[in-house]
């Protein structure tokens, strides 16, 4: 007489689930690749799972925006179906931010004020063009002088000097 275990399939090994997600962004892009791991070890996973799954695993901050999109899914049952959309949320709202677009958007906005001293305000546009990985010297001088207020704009054009400041006005000239 055959045994049962020898036409059985072996026993799957355990796998933990990832631990919880609490919302430090750094922390994210790891959490869901945990999450993708666990589900293709499973076999035949839903979307629908697959969201719940991610959903019970948020949990500190993330707390409420999961409690949030449990309603609207549960309104739009239609969203559950769609674990790629629900990932893209998740990610634009918790995930990294784009360091190299926040330091563009901050050049192409950023206003300087009559008190900052100019010494200041290029080292701040300096950081920016780093970090934007801007390396042309036109659009470099282009964006720094966007910021600057009308008046200093003016006299750099002309040659003047800036009498209101207190550091030299370095060298803006060659860049315009």
């Amino acid at each position: 007489m055959a045994s049962s275990s020898s036409t059985s399939k072996p026993d799957k090994m355990k796998f933990k689930s990832p631990p919880t997600f609490e919302g430090k962004r750094k922390d994210l892009n790891n959490f869901l690749a945990k999450c993708n791991l666990y589900f293709t070890y499973q076999e035949r996973v839903t979307p629908k799972e697959k969201i719940l799954f991610v959903m019970y695993l948020l949990d500190g901050r993330v707390a409420d925006w999961r409690n949030t999109k449990v309603t609207e899914y549960d309104a739009t049952p239609t969203k559950w179906n769609n674990y790629d959309a629900f990932i893209k949320e998740l990610k634009d709202t918790w995930g990294e931010v784009d360091k190299s677009g926040m330091a563009l958007h901050r050049l192409f906005h950023f206003k300087k004020f009559a008190k900052t001293p100019l010494n200041e305000y290029v080292a701040r546009v300096d950081q920016d063009l780093i970090q934007s990985g801007i390396s042309d010297d036109k659009t470099k001088a282009h964006l720094l002088l966007l910021g600057l207020l009308t008046a200093m704009k003016e006299r750099l054009r002309y040659g003047g000097a800036p009498t209101t400041y207190s550091t030299p006005p370095f060298e803006i000239a060659f860049l315009i």
